[in-house]
């Protein structure tokens, strides 16, 4: 928290209000706009320049990203751009503070990329009225499944959509959990969602492992987890997911499972039935400008791989590259008996 030397903490200073992040504070009077803030019970803090936002933003987590539009130049609409090209920070709302009157200044705010604008001069108060707007019409929009936090399918569409706008190649992993279904009949539904918050911590850390944060991990629900990212880190992150999922599901199963990779368990009419070990099966499509084809078709064929690889046993992966002449490849568990 920003406190002026000759304040003591108030009643309202420890208020819990939206966390905002000041870009180019100079610009925007930080001496008198951030107290007068932090008076309103929000807490203030600030980077020097619109390079710095990017990083600040995935560290500090903020709920809103207040900028001076009119003296940040190319870099503040480069700047969101990145924060909407990592799924830590595609969420985070941005406003501007913009000179007016001006009949180009919604032009002017849609170019950059920002979610609202607030035209100059201002009541404070108003200003921060504007910025818990903006913070609860961006939880209202946020498709955000809620047990792992992360975006959904909207999102994913409007990230894919974007990167297609400036013809940048990208690669769709869709990451599928196989035997969920026999592992809820034998351990419960509630160790069966952990096991899919294993998945979603494994796909996280996997893209945000890696250098830069142009990846977005997003979940469509139940065990349908998607990592957006260029083609050539697919087949890396792909590795990197199943060495973070075979590690954590040393958690899930017991002794007997890890050792075998499979149990062998009566079934309802007494008879025996093999079940094997969680694994998961990745499907991964990619899209280059030549590809007219849509964001939605690109999640299918994902998807149809994924389902694919899932008939095989244990951890499977399979790339789809339609401009070059390559198989799908597969890393396979250990098989069962009688499979």
């Amino acid at each position: 928290m920003l406190l002026r030397p000759d304040r003591t903490e108030t009643t309202a200073d420890r208020r819990v209000g939206p966390r905002v992040l000041l870009v180019q504070a100079d610009g925007l009077g930080l001496g008198a706009l951030g107290d007068e803030l932090e008076d309103l019970g929000m807490r203030c803090d600030t980077v020097a320049t619109p390079d710095e936002l990017p990083d600040r933003a995935r560290r500090d987590a903020p709920d809103v990203v207040l900028l001076d539009a009119e003296t940040g130049g190319a870099g503040i609409a480069h700047a969101i751009e990145r924060l909407r090209r990592d799924h830590r920070t595609v969420t985070i709302p941005v406003v501007a503070v913009v000179d007016g009157p001006d009949p180009d200044v919604v032009a002017r705010a849609d170019a950059i990329g920002v979610d609202d604008f607030v035209v100059r001069p201002f009541a404070p108060a108003d200003l921060g009225a504007r910025l818990t707007f903006a913070v609860r019409r961006g939880a209202a929009r946020a498709d955000l499944d809620p047990r792992t936090r992360l975006p959904g399918r909207r999102t994913l569409l409007a990230s894919m959509e974007r990167r297609m706008a400036d013809a940048e190649p990208f690669a769709v992993l869709r990451i599928d959990l196989d035997g969920l279904r026999d592992y809820n009949d034998r351990h419960g539904v509630e160790r069966g969602d952990d096991a899919i918050a294993a998945v979603g911590e494994s796909v996280v850390a996997a893209a945000t492992a890696a250098p830069g944060g142009d990846r977005i991990a997003a979940h469509l629900g139940g065990d349908d987890f998607v990592l957006l990212a260029a083609p050539d880190d697919a087949r890396t992150l792909a590795l990197d997911v199943v060495a973070r999922f075979e590690e954590a599901s040393r958690r899930l199963h017991p002794a007997e499972e890890l050792e075998r990779g499979y149990v062998v368990r009566p079934d309802r009419e007494g008879r025996p039935r093999v079940h094997a070990a969680l694994a998961v099966s990745i499907g991964v499509a990619e899209w280059r400008p030549e590809r007219e084809v849509a964001a939605t078709a690109v999640l299918d064929v994902a998807r149809d791989l994924c389902a694919h690889v899932k008939t095989r046993t244990g951890t499977s992966l399979a790339i789809d590259r339609r401009a070059e002449d390559h198989g799908p490849w597969a890393r396979r568990g250990p098989t069962p008996p009688g499979a």
